[in-house]
């Protein structure tokens, strides 16, 4: 083939390629080409191998899944060595043959967004041997690089391969400058293990922050921060009570305040155990309060000092975390700035040891961070997050309240129960802030503190719970007896769902009652062995009469679950043509669609060829009744859904659970509209269960368009079916 009809065969206008037409085997892409365009080799069935040019920069403009989408035998890209936007999702057999190193990184030319953004793309997105792996790279942008964004996500990367990263930085120590050469230090100081620093004496303590304080820049930042020795004087030591010297306070209070890192600090938490922790948290509020209130009631000058946050976070309170999770939604709605800060609020969590903080990441799905940085697996991280409190195994603990015998029980709803054992009689409220003496321990506790972890805790396990009801995720036996059979606080309320046995060929479904037993489908008693694993049990996996007759084992019992196990809808079809127009001709109001992004699903697309909601499982098309975009459209602008994709469709829990959520689409139309039938026919003759988090949010809207009619339905329809207060998932129209 001739050099003018290789030219034919690429789309190419203004330096972007838009379309590959031809069909060779290896593929290469012409130089002068600078960006790739989402669906560039689509349907290139014949492509083996692409090659692309050093002048290509951005791979690729849009979304990467698309770009060699329906390419089945292709088993090579080369990049060339000036890529600044990676972006392409591979499978693992897809072999990359990566330049030697990147020049955007070394010559500073990206924007630290852009740098994040390539690092993300070459070393965390991709699998197997798609995955860049020139691990030097990544720590020369980590050991030169102002932001802290972009030191952030090196040090993700550098954490999940540790002891390679440790090699390469021992080996570059004696050529940096000074400032990487610190900054390399301390990082040895703490990873490299030969050379950890271990502090056991205040006066060790002493000595070490009079060594390492810097203080220049601690004094600046202090300054900066408007911190004066008045505050810092009052930390004191936790042995002997009196104040620490201000250089160890400084240099306490300044440590996870650094500007060009985010990570785990072994050494100066051995310092800072020596300190009263109220003493600390409070210098810590008192900034934070002057930051987010007295400066700047916006959150601003928060955003502006958000390196004085991974200090906060990482001593702060369970009270304390809990205030920040209430400005959340607060600090959002300031769009990418407010994002931004919001994911670096997330990491510092990490850092802190409290129940209460690793119970919110768990919730919001981001412990795997903390368990990387604790470098302990994360499903062991994650069984530590139910501690028993020392009930025994009836569910009780039993204490002392100025000279009172008291006996406090957990609920099935993991709510708790003060009992009066002098006066025999159940107590509707304790006065604030009461300290229980435990007489197992003799320790005290703070009953509304109690309560509130408990609390916690709950909200946890059904997101954990729900989780595991779609995706099938599987626990050995001895893990599952471990939390949820010998642990009292979570034995109830694990009555409340049928499980299900499986090992090699075979498999049962069961229930744990309040004592500890087993029993079956009938209601007969089994052991539970020892070998195999524990599940979810899901509709999809029961037949008709193993439905009804675990229905029927709950009402007796007077039990209503914390989840719509039971009730989930089986969604019936027999091919991808069954479903594909399953949704068409459905016209809604954008507010609905965004109900979707609440489920998981992601919403893209542009004003030429159309939307999508994509959860990586089906994929719904949509566009807009009038003209608009994205970003512009309202509420109340009508939405037309076209069809539906699904990839590798077949019968499975996270399909059947896809689909059920597009089938409930129309019910927040029909809430919103006062239509009682039709609001019936969906939740009734569908048989399309809700959840109680679901029911609460057609509750608000049902109130928000004061549809009197729905809500007295969606009331009758909690009481029959729920028993918890589950977290209420708002639906924005």
């Amino acid at each position: 083939m001739s050099q003018v009809d290789k030219d034919r065969d690429f789309d190419i206008v203004d330096g972007q390629l838009r379309k590959y037409l031809g069909r060779q085997k290896h593929v290469i892409v012409p130089d002068g080409v600078i960006a790739v365009q989402e669906a560039a080799f689509e349907n290139s069935v014949e492509a083996e191998r692409v090659d692309f040019p050093d002048s290509v920069r951005i791979l690729v403009l849009g979304w990467g899944a698309k770009v060699f989408a329906a390419c089945p035998h292709l088993h090579t890209l080369k990049l060339g060595k000036n890529i600044e936007h990676y972006n392409l999702s591979l499978p693992p057999k897809t072999q990359v043959l990566f330049p030697k190193r990147f020049e955007a990184f070394y010559g500073n030319a990206l924007s630290p967004e852009d740098t994040a953004r390539l690092i993300y793309g070459l070393y965390c997105r991709n699998e197997g041997q798609a995955r860049y792996q020139n691990f030097q790279d990544v720590v020369h942008v980590y050991l030169t690089h102002s932001s802290l964004k972009v030191t952030e996500k090196c040090m993700a990367v550098i954490l999940s391969n540790l002891e390679e990263c440790v090699t390469i930085f021992r080996k570059m120590l004696p050529t940096l400058e000074e400032k990487p050469q610190e900054i390399a230090r301390r990082l040895l100081s703490k990873y490299d293990r030969p050379g950890a620093v271990k502090i056991n004496t205040r006066e060790e303590a002493e000595r070490y922050c009079r060594e390492n304080y810097h203080q220049c820049l601690g004094d600046q930042r202090l300054g900066e921060l408007k911190v004066g020795d008045e505050t810092l004087s009052k930390i004191r030591y936790r042995e002997t009570g009196r104040p620490a010297p201000l250089t160890v306070s400084r240099f306490v209070f300044t440590q996870y305040m650094r500007i060009d890192r985010l990570e785990w600090d072994e050494v100066c938490d051995q310092i800072a155990q020596m300190l009263t922790p109220g003493d600390l948290q409070a210098a810590l509020e008192t900034t934070y309060v002057d930051l987010s209130e007295g400066r700047d009631a916006g959150g601003a000058a928060l955003f502006a000092h958000r390196d004085f946050m991974t200090a906060y976070c990482r001593f702060a309170s369970p009270d304390q975390v809990r205030a920040l999770k209430e400005k959340f939604a607060q600090w959002e709605e300031w769009g990418e700035r407010g994002k931004a800060f919001l994911a670096h609020l997330l990491q510092a969590l990490a850092l802190n040891e409290t129940l209460t903080a690793l119970l919110l990441l768990d919730k919001l799905g981001k412990l795997a961070f903390a368990a990387k940085i604790r470098r302990i697996p994360l499903d062991k991280l994650r069984d530590s997050l139910i501690p028993d409190f020392g009930f025994d195994q009836d569910g009780s603990l039993y204490g002392e309240i100025e000279g009172k015998r008291y006996r406090i029980t957990v609920l099935p709803d993991l709510s708790l129960e003060a009992f009066d054992m002098e006066t025999g009689k159940i107590v509707n409220s304790l006065p604030p802030r009461t300290q229980i003496a435990l007489a197992h321990t003799g320790q005290t506790i703070n009953f509304d503190e109690l309560k509130l972890t408990v609390k916690e805790i709950k909200d946890n396990q059904l997101a954990f719970l729900k989780h595991q009801f779609v995706t099938g995720a599987t626990r050995t036996v001895a893990a599952w007896r471990r939390i949820y059979a010998e642990n009292p606080l979570l034995r109830k309320f694990a009555a409340s769902i049928v499980w299900s046995y499986s090992h090699k060929r075979e498999k049962e479904t069961f229930r744990i009652l309040d004592d500890g037993a087993f029993i079956d489908v009938h209601g007969s008693p089994w052991l539970l062995p020892e070998a195999g694993n524990v599940s979810v049990a899901h509709p999809l996996n029961l037949t008709g009469a193993e439905i009804a007759s675990w229905s029927k084992q709950l009402t007796s019992a007077e039990i209503r679950q914390p989840i719509g196990q039971l009730s989930e809808p089986v969604i019936p079809f027999s091919s991808l043509d069954d479903i594909k127009n399953r949704y068409a001709g459905i016209v809604i109001p954008f507010g609905i669609v965004k109900y979707l992004a609440q489920q998981g699903y992601k919403i893209y697309g542009n004003y030429e060829y159309g939307y999508e909601a994509d959860n990586n499982i089906v994929r719904l098309h949509f566009d807009f009744g009038v003209k608009t975009t994205l970003n512009q459209a309202g509420a109340d602008d009508p939405v037309y859904i076209r069809t539906l994709n699904a990839m590798n469709l077949r019968r499975t829990r996270a399909i059947n659970h896809s689909l059920a959520v597009l089938d409930r689409l129309p019910i927040l139309k029909a809430v919103k509209n006062d239509e009682i039938n039709s609001l019936i026919e969906y939740i009734e003759n569908k048989n399309l269960g809700l959840d109680e988090d679901e029911t609460e949010a057609y509750l608000t809207v049902a109130n928000k368009y004061q549809s009197f009619k729905c809500m007295a339905e969606l009331m009758d329809y909690k009481n029959r079916h729920f028993l918890f207060n589950a977290i209420q998932s708002e639906i924005k129209l």
